[in-house]
C-alpha cells in the first residue's frame, strides 16, 4: 500500500524541517553556510536505487548510515529503520576537506588518505542531525549506526545501499535533496530511504504541522 499525497505532504514537511536542522549543524563546522534546494519526496522501488543519480559514473565520496527508530521497548514498539547517504563528487569532496582543515594548499595525495574519516564526520554530524530533530519532535528513541565511508563510482554505491536493504522487490519512501555551500563551489547530495514508510504516517500524529 502506497502513500497517497497528503500523507506524502505531512511526511514532507516535518522532513524538510530536519534537512534544515542538519544544514544548520554542518554549517557550524564548516564555517559556511549550507543550503539545501531541489528536495523531493516520493514512493521508489527497490530496483530504482542505482538509478537515482542518472548511471553517473563519476567517482564520489560518499558516507552511508543505517537508522533504527523504535517508539519503545515494548511489544507495541513501532518500527522505523532506514538507510541514509550523503555524497559529495570527489573534487568537492577533496575542496571541502581542506576548508575543514583550514589549509586549501594539502598537497591531493595526502589529502586523499585524510578524507575518510572527516567525511565520516561530516555525514554522522548532518545524519544524526537529520534523525535528532526527528526523534525530538516525534518523541522516538533514535539509533543511528557508525558512518561508513565509500569513495567510488555513484552507480556501484548506490547499488551497495540497495543490497543492504536485506530484501527485493519492495516499495520504499525516498528523500533526496541537494547541498550547497553559499561562498564556496561545493555541491553534494544527501538521500534516506526507508521500507518502512507506513510506520512514518503513525508518527506524525506526534509530530507538529
Amino acid at each position: 500500500m502506497s502513500l497517497n499525497n497528503k500523507e506524502l505532504k505531512s511526511i514532507a514537511q516535518i522532513f524538510t524541517n530536519a534537512l534544515e536542522y542538519a544544514a544548520e549543524r554542518l554549517s557550524e563546522i564548516s564555517s559556511n553556510k549550507v543550503c539545501i534546494s531541489d528536495t523531493s519526496l516520493k514512493m521508489i522501488h527497490s530496483d530504482d536505487i542505482p538509478l537515482l543519480f542518472g548511471n553517473n559514473q563519476d567517482i564520489i565520496s560518499g558516507t552511508y548510515l543505517e537508522f533504527n527508530v523504535r517508539e519503545d521497548t515494548s511489544e507495541n514498539s513501532i518500527p522505523f529503520n532506514g538507510q541514509m547517504l550523503l555524497s559529495f563528487p570527489i573534487e568537492s569532496a577533496y575542496r571541502l576537506a581542506a576548508i575543514l582543515l583550514q589549509d586549501l594548499t594539502v598537497p591531493l595525495n595526502k589529502m586523499q588518505s585524510m578524507t575518510n574519516s572527516i567525511f565520516g564526520e561530516l555525514g554522522n554530524i548532518f545524519g544524526t542531525g537529520f534523525l535528532t530533530f526527528l526523534a525530538n519532535v516525534a518523541e522516538i528513541r533514535l539509533l543511528p549506526s557508525v558512518p561508513y565511508v565509500i569513495n567510488y563510482k555513484a552507480t556501484p554505491i548506490l547499488e551497495f545501499v540497495k543490497d543492504k536493504l536485506g530484501e527485493k522487490n519492495c516499495t520504499l519512501l525516498m528523500m533526496q535533496t541537494k547541498l550547497e555551500m553559499e561562498k564556496q563551489p561545493i555541491e553534494g547530495h544527501f538521500l534516506l530511504i526507508t521500507k518502512d514508510y507506513q510506520n512514518v504516517i503513525k508518527f506524525l500524529d506526534k509530530m507538529p504541522v
